[in-house]
């Protein structure tokens, strides 16, 4: 949904997400006491189906702090 603006359930393209929110712990994968990566939420609005991506920051966090 991210990507293609459509949801792959039903199709629609009426897609909330909440990556411009403020920035908290909800939602977050905690990586370590005080590193995070924050989830953001896709959601259609049509069907109810989400998924949910990690945005940059917290990839970047992941790449330098996470364990493999």
């Amino acid at each position: 949904m991210k990507q293609s603006e459509r949801c792959p359930k039903c199709g629609s393209t009426r897609i909330w997400n909440d990556e411009y929110r403020s920035r908290n712990r909800r939602g977050a994968i905690i990586i370590s006491t005080w590193r995070v990566a924050r989830q953001v939420t896709y959601v259609c609005t049509n069907c109810g189906y989400s998924e949910y991506y990690v945005d940059t920051k917290g990839l970047q966090t992941i790449e330098k702090h996470g364990s493999s």
